[in-house]
């Protein structure tokens, strides 16, 4: 979501006028909230974790975090890649 989100920023320090990128979809219906990831279905990135489980809240400082399968599943694949060498 967050990479999303910094690609809809316009750039002021281009020269050349370039679209602003959006997120496809609509945001989840708040009322009735999905079981996981409520960015699932707009995600580029999503995994079939993530409609199932809640992704784990990491903590980067007192007020950021992060909730999301892609990190984790990097780790594992580079690691898992890393030991098959």
């Amino acid at each position: 979501y967050t990479q999303g989100l910094k690609r809809a920023l316009p750039q002021f320090t281009r020269v050349e006028k370039t679209a602003l990128q959006v997120i496809a979809g609509s945001p989840p219906d708040l009322l009735s909230p999905p079981m996981a990831c409520g960015f699932c279905p707009r995600c580029p990135q999503a995994m079939s974790v993530c409609q199932r489980e809640p992704a784990p809240v990491v903590s980067h400082s007192p007020h950021h975090y992060s909730q999301c399968w892609l990190p984790e599943a990097v780790a594992i694949n580079s690691s898992s890649t890393m030991k098959a060498v």
